[in-house]
């Protein structure tokens, strides 16, 4: 039996993961931190940009810069 287990998900699409520790688990994390903050920042920097937005931390940005 998995002693951990991670859904990964994205528009629909998602992906199990299963650790057999707790080290392992910490392994997984440590190995996919870099992407998953990467995506994050994508994500973030794409909001920021799309110009219907405007409640919220893009439009919060957008009105201190103007």
């Amino acid at each position: 039996m998995p002693f951990c287990l991670a859904v990964i998900s994205n528009h629909g699409f998602y992906e199990t993961v299963y650790a057999e520790s707790l080290p392992a688990m910490m392994d997984l994390q440590t190995r996919w931190a870099p992407a998953i903050q990467a995506a994050a920042i994508t994500d973030l920097l794409g909001k920021l940009d799309d110009r219907t937005t405007t409640h919220g931390f893009a439009g919060m940005i957008r009105k201190a810069l103007a």
